[in-house]
């Protein structure tokens, strides 16, 4: 990725998390004219069809009656090959007993998502299931990836998130068992300024960053101020926190802030105020009263303590916010199709405030066949940012799929700036338009967009005895790709021209890519007991196939080893990270997996080379800095060869130094100061 893009981006997110405050829903609902461009609502009863996405790319995903999820990738055939693994894992208290009755999810959310304000959190690819009595878990056929996160609830524990959990094509994946704890309990009275106490009170405890918009966070607590105005939370989750309170005819109280630690009792008295009001009303053009508009209002204060309310405009465009604190206010407005607005230090008590919003741009035009020149008529249209001094672009959240038999589409609520139209449809790559440029309020029409064929990548694998791969995953990426937390983080918003295709070999281990945006590409090919393969700057034309030939794919070798404490006990869950020192043989990212119930910890098919290995502990508790000094006097250096597995077992944590005759150096990496590699004279069997 250019330097100047990453900076962009990054700008981007500083600047959408200052504005996020004001900004709206961007879906694109268009109004159904006779003879316009229609949008194409999902109908539940197709919830089968894989529906054309904004890189050409489709999914299909079912459950299982056991409440988990059913991935398939499209293979060579044409046939949707489904995933032959399973994660399996299970859950316990910190007493060692199961807990039957959690609820665990599966996410492909990164672990303590933080979502910029009222924007909601996806959860559609999310799936469930339940512990038995036995407290196991189990999901079956999931999509193959490195970095699942996993969420337990029960209500009489701490919810409990676990990220970098690995799935990967065929066979089975067991977690570690993952541990709940009491969390801490918070208590305290809600009052009224005259002390008297507020039964019926409600009382959220959120994420620290929820209390600026009006989304909840994913963990939020709720409870009710009872007869006598106190309120319990139990099991509250450590970190930051902030307590929002509301009751009718009081203003609302919003405590940032609260440090919550451990199993341990904090109390947290909150004294409410008599509400007064801000009403008003939102215009657009022509005095037009704008419904459904969003509008918060934020009371100016430098300390943890704010007062908040929110509220939608009615059908004359009026509002009222009647949960406020006596005291001055940012109101902030927002609403599809428009350019938000605020107003700044609006006192209480206002009754006729005015807030007139300017329409955001509009784009239309029409998506043809370049080859034939005939419109598509089924088609997903997504506006993407153009850069400058470079042609790669990134998705924004404006996207709707039409149903025109003219080929005709319109996208409303866009704000100024650069971009392309980029339509997707069956049978065509995804193609853009040309780029054009956005002023406020502007109506673009006659953007046009010449839908190709693309190009195709066709090859096969292998193994290293050079008999095909059945089943092996070949996944497509943007060149510059490389699979690490940032990129993770950026998602969609990695800015590329690549489309994101997977397809799996057919038992003479052939596949072919279809469909591709002309670009360049970066191939990842993974297959059960062997290295993941990266194969860079393959070239794609349009209406050209290009042909990779034999991939062979090698076994590699193994890095595994005991991960203790101070006192010699093997630890669960601790993380171990494997990096490359120097160059391995292949391409390689750093790999992390997690240390078993026996402290056991295992990279299995690693090219080649030199790496360092280091581990931490999962839960560091208040020792902020504890996992980094786990992670510097663990490294370790290791040599690893094609066949063979090294040894190194790491002490991490403090606490009581080990036992006599235990010895954990640097130097050797070894409990029982043997050898600290161990390569079998033979190569296993594959």
């Amino acid at each position: 990725m250019k330097p100047s893009v990453v900076i962009l981006l990054v700008l981007s997110a500083v600047t959408a998390l200052v504005l996020a405050l004001t900004n709206g829903s961007n879906e694109n609902q268009l109004e159904d004219i006779a003879g316009g461009p229609t949008l194409v609502t999902p109908d539940a009863s197709q919830s089968e069809l894989a529906l054309p996405t904004n890189n050409g790319s489709s999914r299909t995903a079912a459950p299982i009656a056991d409440g988990s999820q059913a991935a398939a990738e499209e293979t060579l055939d044409g046939e949707l090959s489904p995933y032959e693994n399973e994660l399996l894992g299970s859950v316990r208290s910190d007493s060692g007993d199961p807990v039957g009755g959690a609820t665990v999810t599966l996410s492909m959310r990164p672990l303590q998502a933080m979502a910029f304000v009222n924007d909601p959190i996806d959860t559609s690819g999310d799936t469930q299931t339940v512990t038995g009595s036995d407290g196991n878990f189990r999901f079956v056929g999931i999509e193959a990836n490195e970095n699942y996160t996993l969420i337990v609830d029960h209500e009489d524990y701490t919810r409990k998130e676990v990220g970098s959990v690995r799935v990967g094509v065929t066979g089975p994946f067991e977690e570690p068992p993952i541990t709940l704890t009491q969390g801490a309990t918070l208590t305290g009275l809600i009052s009224d300024t005259g002390n008297n106490p507020v039964p019926g009170a409600t009382i959220h405890l959120d994420g620290m960053l929820a209390g600026l918009g009006n989304q909840p966070s994913p963990d939020r607590m709720t409870a009710t101020s009872d007869n006598f105005g106190r309120y319990e939370i139990t099991n509250c989750p450590n970190g930051q926190r902030t307590l929002l309170v509301s009751a009718d005819g009081y203003g609302s109280v919003l405590l940032g802030g609260i440090k919550m630690a451990g199993a341990k009792r904090f109390e947290r008295d909150v004294q409410l105020e008599v509400a007064e009001m801000i009403c008003g009303r939102v215009i657009g053009s022509n005095n037009m009263p704008v419904e459904g508009a969003q509008v918060i209002a934020l009371s100016y204060s430098t300390g943890n303590t704010q007062s908040r309310d929110f509220t939608l405009t009615d059908v004359d465009g009026q509002f009222c916010l009647e949960h406020l604190n006596p005291g001055q206010y940012t109101i902030a407005v927002s609403a599809v199709g428009y350019r938000p607005e605020r107003a700044q230090r609006v006192q209480t008590g206002s009754t006729g405030l005015v807030l007139e919003l300017t329409p955001q741009a509009s784009v239309s035009g029409r998506v043809v066949s370049k080859r034939t020149g005939e419109p598509l008529v089924t088609f997903t249209c997504v506006l993407r940012t153009a850069y400058e001094n470079t042609e790669v672009t990134s998705p924004t959240e404006i996207r709707a799929d039409f149903r025109n038999p003219l080929g005709e589409f319109n996208l409303t609520n866009v704000p100024p700036g650069s971009y392309v139209i980029e339509a997707s449809a069956q049978g065509f790559a995804a193609s853009s338009s040309s780029r054009f440029s956005v002023s406020q309020g502007q109506v673009i029409a006659g953007i046009t967009v010449e839908a190709t064929k693309g190009g195709s990548i066709t090859g096969r694998v292998v193994g290293s005895d050079g008999q095909p791969l059945k089943g092996a995953l070949i996944s497509t990426h943007d060149n510059t790709f490389t699979d690490d937390a940032f990129t993770r983080a950026l998602g969609d918003l990695f800015p590329t021209n690549a489309s994101s295709k997977k397809v799996r070999t057919n038992k003479k281990g052939n596949f072919k890519l279809t469909g591709l945006t002309p670009t360049n590409y970066q191939l990842r090919i993974q297959a059960p007991g062997h290295s993941r393969e990266v194969k860079k700057d393959v070239l794609v034309l349009e209406d050209r196939d290009t042909d990779l030939g034999a991939l062979q794919l090698t076994s590699g070798g193994a890095v595994g080893g005991l991960v203790v404490d101070q006192a010699g006990q093997p630890i669960v869950g601790a993380r171990v990270t494997l990096k490359t020192d120097g160059r391995p043989a292949s391409y390689f990212e750093a790999r992390e997996t997690k240390s078993s119930s026996t402290g056991r910890y295992s990279f299995p098919n690693v090219p080649a080379g030199s790496y360092k290995v280091m581990a931490m502990r999962s839960d560091p508790g208040d020792d902020v800095f504890g996992g980094l000094v786990d992670q510097q006097r663990s490294e370790q250096r290791v040599s690893v060869r094609e066949g063979q597995e090294a040894n190194i077992d790491m002490r991490i944590g403090a606490g009581r130094k080990a036992p006599s005759g235990a010895d954990l150096s640097p130097s050797t990496g070894n409990l029982t100061g043997k050898k600290p590699l161990q390569f079998p004279k033979k190569t296993p069997k594959r």
